[in-house]
């Protein structure tokens, strides 16, 4: 019953650190956004500003 409890808490932790990465990389991408001075609104930062 622990090892159950130990495999469920750990695939919580994963779940949660991949989450968290996914939300830092759209936090860069936002801020990179936010610096951008390009005229375009749909603009992905693809390009040097």
């Amino acid at each position: 019953m622990d090892t159950q409890r130990a495999t469920t808490e750990a695939e919580n932790v994963t779940e949660l650190e991949e989450r968290i990465e996914l939300q830092k990389e759209q936090t860069k991408i936002l801020q990179m956004q936010m610096e951008c001075e390009c005229p375009d609104p749909s603009c992905q930062v693809a390009h040097e500003s």
